[in-house]
């Protein structure tokens, strides 16, 4: 079983390490591929640690072989660190890119105050941080940000999953605002897109902001989601949507976390679209 073939760099004849001057499309197919690569392991790792008897043992081989086909084709990227170039590069504002602008303006607005307390710092958490020179960092908005990411690329990202951070103590370790900007797509398994927004509820204080980015595909071309049962599982959260807009490729939404309202509900894979041409986005809860 190999689940991919030999094929030359996704950037061609050029060295896939040098990110220098990588033009708009050649960084979204190194972020897609990269994308598509470390889901599949994660997939094949998980299989095999459920693999218990002889006869499914017996295909560990054959998957190992394809784990070790999908590293091969990562390292052809350039790695992590490309990747974490060419994310970056998608984050340039000359490309369009760095959200946190958006949340930024956002936060101006009648009915999106900070619910804060006397005393009080306001904090942010940026799940997923790429940079430490975005708009919300250059900003005065917050007096703390917390920043995270699965492989951190700078001193003040904390390399951390967000799935297994520990629960807040204290409400001095809450936060007002976090930030998941194309975060829930990059989560392999959909039980666990579920899970991390569920988490989000306990990491915000009463009455704290959820910044939310997705590619606008997930929502809009999705066998599995559409924008009725998404705003259906955040409301099951007890989330209420302040802000919505959206571009050629991204949605963006603000909302308020209010727990009192909370009314959880089990969201399972069930089909909302048919289609051929439909991607298989999936948030369960």
């Amino acid at each position: 079983m190999v689940f991919f073939g030999k094929k030359s760099p996704i950037t061609g004849k050029q060295n896939a390490r040098k990110t220098t001057g990588l033009k708009a499309a050649s960084t979204r197919s190194i972020i897609n591929k990269y994308h598509q690569l470390n889901k599949r392991k994660l997939q094949l790792q998980g299989l095999k640690k459920r693999m218990k008897k002889a006869e499914e043992q017996a295909k560990e081989a054959e998957i190992d072989a394809e784990i070790t086909q999908i590293d091969s084709e990562m390292e052809k990227l350039g790695g992590l660190e490309v990747y974490q170039k060419a994310s970056l590069k998608g984050q340039d504002q000359t490309r369009g890119g760095d959200s946190s602008h958006v949340l930024l303006k956002w936060l101006k607005n009648e009915g999106n105050e900070l619910a804060l307390e006397e005393g009080q710092e306001k904090k942010l958490l940026e799940v997923g941080c790429l940079s430490v020179s975005n708009a919300v960092s250059k900003s005065t908005e917050f007096d703390t940000i917390d920043r995270i990411d699965l492989r951190s690329n700078d001193p003040l990202i904390k390399q951390q999953d967000f799935l297994k951070r520990p629960l807040p103590k204290s409400d001095q370790e809450k936060y007002h605002v976090i930030s998941l900007s194309l975060v829930l797509n990059f989560v392999p398994v959909t039980a666990d897109r579920g899970k991390m927004l569920q988490l989000t509820t306990k990491f915000l204080h009463p009455q704290g902001l959820l910044f939310f980015v997705l590619p606008k595909a997930c929502v809009e071309n999705s066998r599995y989601l559409d924008g009725e049962l998404f705003d259906s599982i955040m409301a099951s959260l007890g989330y209420e949507k302040l802000e919505e807009t959206t571009t050629d490729k991204l949605i963006y939404q603000l909302w308020r976390c209010r727990q009192e309202k909370a009314k959880y509900q089990k969201f399972t894979k069930n089909e909302v679209r048919s289609g051929s041409t439909r991607n298989n986005f999936c948030i369960t809860l």
